[in-house]
């Protein structure tokens, strides 16, 4: 895209530099195409208003400023002026003038040298008449005039409709509004009798939003995320593949009255079902310091759930100057958001430090002069991102860093650049997609690392695995009479055994569960919000060494069983509900059915629900 100051600095541009921005248009004629965006409601009357006053500061073509300043796309542009164009019927480009013209949608597209040829001028005389400046001409080479002659001979895809594009945006800014996570879209195969199901991903449970009918607008909803709005290197949709995309271009990522919403982007993954087509949107949002992340240290970890005796592992963590530190768990389950605030910790506690990150795509903004943040460029499949986070790290490491964050683990190449790396005297923090702390060695072993380069507690440092768990809503969580009206026997049996252990809380009788259709303060939904349940160990030998010769399953039981063994998942969960913060039934849905605590346990503390600040009050300290 040229800046305003090379648009006023070359009027008569290629049509390689047209097709980096709209070529300019007589600043005489731009109510025509100002009307044409306005009655489409492609462009608030706000936002034409403000770029009709700075193309009359400026002097910069109407259309170049509406893309450069992000009002509008290129494409949904060139969409709406060429559908426009088309039903003004213009007359065909003279037989002489097609030697060295041609026009595409709005765009005239003329051989160099050949703009004064009297056939032309003519043609173009009556066509300004009536397009005025929806249409504009652009001078080419002769290499690029036949390039753009057999571009415009060639079919034309699918346009998305801007209407679909249009109600998509306004779906997503609802979602957002509504903090929800993932908007879930599900297409009947039947276009007669169905529609298009729409469902928000809320504290992690799925609720219907409503159904589009008819089924045409449904689908035309599902098309226009790929075809207009993703960035892809293919836009159709094609019926019978599986697709993936991201849309990230921020004019599809405002309110109706044109205020940018907090998304980085929205990642798409499109398949075809037996009842019809489904179509899944993570909404990745751009998380700054609020105040709920606001605090300092390992204080911003207490904000997200975690315990005092978490806390002081983080903190000396964070001194560390080696070893790779792992958050598992699946997708969803918050690791990118505690491995931000780890990080952020890291420089409150040491912020003369060069700390390099490097994610695809990247969710949080650190706006820190002491990090430094990578793009991963050009990486559509899964090789393609493994390579390039690899060959990032390698530069990473001739950076001068202190730190490193990798935002995945996500195959051999990146493994074993960030084991070089913490080898080399460089704290890695990672996450890698396994379902306890055991599993994380047999899935990097799976991947292809060599055995040996694991078992010391130096190279992989610390494991932490965690979950999203809702909590109840304080004003009006209801509390529970008898704990197996909502629970099976066993898991309440259960739940007292671990009340027995955690004896400062006593029995079940602060144990709340969300009240049916909630109140004011919770809008209905007997929830606010959404706390972690982790469980943090700072490896040694024996642990790795027992993961490596016995295997997940004989690791996890001998660690449950030592007397220094940190509380795992399910008693920092049972500990949540106990204290009449999360509903069993939460827990369950999180973590499975509720397991009573091995024999070997020790007794649970204060330290292992309360935070550090909390401790502080109640010792009035």
């Amino acid at each position: 895209m040229l800046g305003l100051k090379s648009a006023l600095r070359s009027p008569q541009r290629s049509a390689a530099s047209a097709a980096r921005a709209p070529a300019a248009v007589p600043a005489a004629a731009v109510s025509r195409l100002a009307t044409l965006l306005v009655r489409r409601e492609l462009i608030t009357r706000e936002a034409i208003t403000q770029a009709l006053r700075k193309q009359r500061e400026t002097g910069a073509a109407l259309q170049h400023i509406l893309v450069h300043d992000h009002l509008i796309t290129e494409a949904a542009l060139r969409a709406a002026v060429s559908e426009e164009i088309g039903k003004l019927a213009l007359a065909p480009l003279p037989s002489v003038a097609q030697e060295y013209a041609v026009i595409d949608g709005g765009t005239l597209y003329v051989e160099q040298g050949r703009r004064s040829s009297a056939p032309l001028l003519s043609w173009q005389e009556d066509a300004a008449r009536r397009a005025g400046d929806l249409l504009h001409v652009v001078t080419c080479d002769k290499e690029e005039f036949r390039k753009r002659r057999s571009v415009a001979a060639s079919p034309k895809k699918e346009v998305a409709g801007q209407a679909a594009v249009r109600r998509v945006s306004m779906l997503i800014a609802e979602a957002v509004e509504k903090r929800a996570s993932d908007i879930h879209l599900t297409l009947a195969a039947d276009a007669e009798e169905g529609g298009l199901l729409v469902q928000f991903r809320l504290n992690g449970s799925l609720r219907i939003v409503r159904e589009i009918k008819p089924w045409a607008d449904g689908d035309a909803m599902l098309r226009a995320m790929f075809q207009g709005m993703a960035k892809v290197a293919d836009s159709q949709v094609r019926e019978g593949d599986d697709q993936h995309a991201v849309i990230s271009d921020a004019v599809f990522l405002r309110t109706a009255d044109g205020q940018e919403l907090p998304l980085s982007g929205v990642r798409l993954a499109r398949s075809v079902t037996v009842r019809g087509m489904n179509l899944a949107a993570r909404l990745l949002y751009r998380r700054r310091e609020d105040g709920q992340i606001s605090a300092q240290g390992s204080a911003r970890l207490a904000r997200l759930g975690y315990c005092a005796r978490h806390q002081r592992s983080y903190a000396r963590l964070a001194r560390e100057t080696m070893g790779i530190n792992l958050f598992t768990g699946p997708t969803g389950s918050g690791k990118s958001t505690t491995l931000a605030q780890q990080l952020r910790a890291i420089v409150d506690a040491r912020n003369d430090i060069r700390v390099i990150t490097m994610e695809d795509p990247v969710e949080d903004e650190f706006d820190h002069p002491s990090i430094w943040q990578y793009l991963i460029n050009n990486a559509n499949s899964d090789e393609e991102k493994s390579t390039a986070f690899a060959g990032k790290l390698k530069t990473a490491l001739r950076q001068d860093p202190d730190v490193i964050m990798v935002g995945e683990i996500r195959g051999l190449e990146v493994a074993r650049e960030a084991i070089n790396a913490s080898i080399t005297g460089h704290p890695v923090w990672s996450t890698l997609h396994a379902s306890d702390i055991f599993m994380a060695m047999p899935r990097l072993v799976g991947m292809g690392v060599d055995r040996f380069m694991l078992g010391d507690p130096t190279v992989l440092t610390s494991l932490t695995a965690q979950r999203l768990v809702k909590t109840v809503c304080p004003h009006c969580a209801a509390t529970v009479g008898d704990i197996q009206e909502i629970l099976p026997a066993d898991e309440a049996k259960a739940l007292r055994m671990w009340a027995r252990r955690a004896p400062f809380l006593g029995d079940l009788s602060r144990v709340r569960v969300r009240r049916e259709g909630g109140c004011k303060h919770c809008q209905g939904t007997g929830e606010s919000g959404r706390t972690v349940v982790a469980h943090v160990v700072l490896t040694d030998d024996t642990l790795l060494a027992e993961l490596l010769e016995h295997g997940a399953a004989v690791a996890r039981r001998n660690y449950a069983a030592r007397s220094d063994a940190e509380p795992d998942m399910m008693a920092h969960g049972a500990l949540k509900v106990l204290s009449g913060l999360v509903d069993p039934r939460d827990l369950v849905q999180a973590l499975g059915a509720i397991k009573p605590p091995c024999e070997e346990q020790r007794d649970l503390t204060k330290e292992d629900l309360l935070t550090e600040e909390e401790l502080l009050k109640e010792n009035n300290l």
